[in-house]
């Protein structure tokens, strides 16, 4: 589980990221259900999903 702040993309609504606190790389968040009613800049926590599932975004 990770704690941080959820940034939604202003352009793409579906697009979201939760900031590393440890300054390491963003996690991407897929989709709205995924967000489960989270809004931006709200402080939440993320399961992590096995590395297998995992999008790496260039």
């Amino acid at each position: 589980t990770i704690r941080g702040i959820l940034r939604i993309n202003a352009k793409q609504y579906t697009d979201a990221f939760i900031s590393d606190p440890e300054d390491g790389p963003d996690f991407y968040i897929d989709n709205v259900r995924e967000r489960n009613r989270a809004l931006n800049l709200d402080d939440v926590a993320a399961e992590i999903k096995p590395k297998r599932e995992w999008k790496v975004i260039p």
